[in-house]
């Protein structure tokens, strides 16, 4: 395979681990891009995602606590199907924005900033 081609499969197919430092010290992280396996299954990249997920063993599962995660990724997947991007690509700013820690200390207890 060529640079060009290996370049364009690596967001449906590319894997890479990197380092990361946290407040704990170093951690090792795994990324997947599940882009050729949705296209096999005929399903989106977040469900072959979710499947990933769930199908590791439970105490595994519950250690990740991704539901909040995956309902809010699954309702940001609704409002673009029905033609809401404008709301969607708020809630993906907001999201952004907490990641990358412009949240504050302590969240209020629904979730809203």
């Amino acid at each position: 395979m060529t640079d060009k081609l290996n370049f364009e499969l690596a967001p449906k197919a590319g894997t890479f681990v990197t380092r990361d430092v946290d407040r704990s010290g170093p951690i090792v992280k795994l990324y997947f891009f599940p882009g050729l396996r949705a296209q096999e299954l005929g399903v989106s990249n977040l469900e072959v995602a979710v499947q990933a997920m769930r199908s590791l063993l439970p105490a595994q599962y519950q250690s990740l606590n991704v539901e909040p995660l995956l309902d809010y990724l699954n309702d940001a997947a609704t409002k673009l199907r029905n033609g809401d991007g404008a709301e969607a690509l708020a809630d993906v700013k907001d999201l952004w924005r907490i990641l990358i820690g412009d949240a504050p200390d302590v969240l209020p207890a629904g979730g809203a900033c």
